[in-house]
């Protein structure tokens, strides 16, 4: 079941309509809409924390791969550890390499884990956009 399809169903559960969900969240009913019909297949992290919430359920709820440990640890270190901005870099597209990465790293590196690898990924980013801001 995709994203759009467990929004789709919580929302039916919960007897919301699109107008009542958006009073809720704060998201546009445009944007709901694209959720729900996978026109927008991979909301913000800021839009999942919020949907999450209205439907009391935890983050994990949205992933497919909700039977894997190390994807629901990653999950709840991303709320512990890092600011909005960081997270949904962290769950967008463009972080797939990286996570990646983390993952291969942590596979041959067995004295790290790979909350720590991706902090030292975190840190190593924000160096380059700083060094990179002040040229």
């Amino acid at each position: 079941m995709s994203i759009g399809e467990k929004i789709a169903a919580l929302r039916k559960q919960n007897g919301y309509t699109l107008q009542k969900l958006q009073e809720l969240t704060g998201i546009s009913l445009s944007h709901l809409s694209a959720m729900e019909n996978g026109v927008r297949p991979n909301p913000s992290f800021h839009y999942m924390e919020r949907l999450a919430k209205v439907f009391h359920v935890p983050l994990t709820y949205f992933s497919d791969e909700l039977h894997d440990p190390e994807v629901i640890l990653v999950a709840e270190r991303l709320q512990e550890l890092y600011d909005k901005e960081t997270r949904e870099f962290l769950i967008s597209e463009s972080s797939r390499p990286y996570l990646a990465l983390v993952k291969e790293l942590a596979r041959n590196q067995e004295t790290r884990n790979p909350p720590e690898i991706l902090e030292a990924i975190v840190q190593f980013l924000r160096k380059q956009a700083a060094d990179k801001a002040d040229t």
